[in-house]
């Protein structure tokens, strides 16, 4: 019955969709209310009209932002994990959350951070493996931001072909990954990981049209979507930000 569960949360993540538009949220306790997050209740509030497939922040963000997500019908993740810049561990997430209170609180999938790499891996991957398990027993998707770590280069094609399927062996049901700054390599990670990819949407561009360019480049290679969080919430207008970003991601079909 659990997969029955699944079925239904993801459906209403996708709604009539084929690609995701998922706005992240959930940087603050890592670097701080930066600019963008400052008040980020008012950020829902506004962006919500515009029915992005999902949210994705802390239980603390929802308290304040449930009732605009109900008003337009927006579907959230809970981000289970996090860590802090200023801390002495900043490559160690910890679980901060439960899969129990993500169905209490309605989530439509949970989301968890992990990273190859560093010193403390093997804990990562225990609570990585941990709540594949419990997202699988509670019907609940699972979207594992994974990422290299304390290489030369983190956007090396090798690695995250190597972290994407980490994520997918250990029971992702879809990863989000590094851009590996070109669409002929990132469709190599695509077609290495046995489940759907959508990628991480980065630092904040100058350039908002070089951003959309790479969009259009990631979905041509095969990702599914995008989770962006800065090109939205650091842009001028980010309600005009996401509008032509959900342009792109919805109407791919159609530019193919």
């Amino acid at each position: 019955m659990s997969q029955i569960g699944k079925s239904t949360r993801l459906s209403n993540i996708f709604r009539d969709k084929k690609h995701l538009v998922i706005v992240a949220m959930d940087h603050a306790p890592v670097v701080g209310p930066v600019h963008g997050l400052e008040k980020p209740f008012n950020l829902v509030d506004n962006l919500s009209v515009l029915k992005p497939n999902a949210f994705m922040f802390h239980r603390g963000i929802l308290k304040g932002t449930y009732k605009f997500l109900n008003k337009y019908n927006v579907p959230f993740l809970l981000k289970m994990t996090t860590t802090t810049a200023k801390g002495p561990l900043p490559d160690k997430t910890t679980l901060v959350d439960t899969i129990e209170d993500a169905v209490k609180f309605g989530a439509s999938g949970v989301a968890i951070r992990f990273f190859m790499g560093p010193k403390y891996e093997h804990d990562m991957l225990k609570d990585l493996g941990f709540l594949a398990r419990e997202s699988d027993k509670w019907g609940m998707p699972l979207f594992v931001m994974a990422y290299p770590e304390g290489f030369e280069n983190n956007y090396d094609v090798n690695l995250v072909k190597h972290v994407s399927r980490i994520a997918a062996e250990l029971g992702a049901d879809i990863v989000k990954t590094y851009y590996t700054g070109s669409m002929e390599t990132f469709k190599e990670v695509i077609e290495t990981c046995p489940v759907p990819v959508v990628m991480a949407g980065g630092p904040k561009l100058d350039d908002f049209s070089k951003f959309l360019s790479l969009v259009k480049d990631v979905l041509k290679a095969g990702a599914i979507g995008v989770m962006i969080g800065r090109n939205v919430w650091q842009s001028d207008d980010p309600s005009e930000a996401l509008k032509h970003i959900e342009e792109v991601v919805w109407n791919y079909e159609v530019q193919k």
